[in-house]
């Protein structure tokens, strides 16, 4: 199954959907994403924490 991304941006998500399973489908499938978020422009989404240990913001 895949999932759309962008679904995680999206207040619907939270008050009817699962994001967990979203979330652990990118975990396994897509741990580090660009994607576009609508109104709130650009995203990544980084699930795993090597990932996000690997982040580094200036």
């Amino acid at each position: 199954m895949e999932y759309d991304i962008s679904s995680l941006v999206e207040g619907a998500t939270y008050r009817v959907g699962n994001p967990f399973e979203v979330r652990q489908w990118m975990c396994e499938n897509a741990p580090v994403v660009h994607h576009d978020a609508g109104e709130f422009g650009t995203i990544w989404s980084l699930t795993r924490f090597a990932d996000v240990k690997a982040m580094r913001v200036i």
